[in-house]
């Protein structure tokens, strides 16, 4: 994972989602560690991720499908999955994240807290990456 700012500000608020709610479902597409994780990210709901992900045909293409191929289409719009992966990517999550984050734990309170640690984790990085960026000259940083 990049430590960018949406991806950080997106685990805090999946988090707290996934702690006030009764939806989670770590075997339901849409309500799923990475589903929710995505819905904060692409600021949709969960009936679009599960649009986004189904195929023409009806089926699924689970995260990890989609981590391990990168193909798919979406149902609704038609876009290859990979758009929708390319936008996660942008903010920070790799293709080699979702099955780290749809497995982090099947257990609500253990999710909740991976994602914090997840994101104090990006924040630090953030913030030691940016430390040491200044301590270089201006010149030198090219």
């Amino acid at each position: 994972m990049k430590p960018t700012k949406i991806l950080i500000a997106a685990l805090r608020s999946a988090a707290d989602r996934i702690e006030q709610t009764e939806d989670w479902d770590w075997g339901f597409v849409q309500s799923c560690n990475m589903g929710i994780l995505a819905q904060e990210i692409l600021n949709c709901n969960g009936r679009m991720i599960c649009s986004y992900l189904r195929d023409f045909n009806g089926y699924f293409n689970c995260w990890s499908d989609i981590s391990r191929t990168g193909h798919g289409f979406c149902g609704v719009t038609g876009l290859a999955t990979a758009e929708i992966t390319k936008v996660l990517h942008q903010h920070g999550i790799e293709r080699k994240d979702y099955r780290r984050i749809e497995n982090c734990s099947r257990r609500k309170e253990e999710v909740v807290f991976e994602f914090r640690q997840i994101a104090n984790d990006l924040e630090l990085e953030r913030k030691t990456h940016a430390d040491l960026n200044s301590r270089v000259p201006e010149e030198a940083r090219g």
